[in-house]
């Protein structure tokens, strides 16, 4: 184990996705692949040059934090829902 607590990568992929949808820019699966373990701003970086965007790099990095944690708090909320026991599954809610 290296110290990591939470793997965030499916987290980060969501609000990745979402942006790029945003953008209007289609990332390849072999490009998105090369991001993972790079920091937000170098993956931004190749974002900016290779699809010309005209955002600055700082307004790309805050708007794909933004969307990174609705996501997380999506997550969380979720999980607590479950752990609470106020999940139902969908056969339950038509009930």
């Amino acid at each position: 184990m290296d110290g990591v607590l939470v793997d965030t990568e499916p987290v980060h992929f969501i609000a990745y996705i979402k942006h790029f949808k945003e953008l209007n820019i289609d990332v390849s699966e072999e490009m998105y692949q090369t991001f993972i373990g790079s920091s937000t701003k170098n993956i931004y970086k190749r974002i900016k040059e290779h699809f010309n965007l005209p955002q600055s790099l700082q307004e790309l990095i805050v708007r794909k934090r933004e969307l990174f944690y609705k996501a997380f708090n999506e997550i969380v909320t979720d999980c607590k829902t479950i752990k609470t026991g106020h999940y139902k599954t969908n056969s339950q809610q038509s009930q």
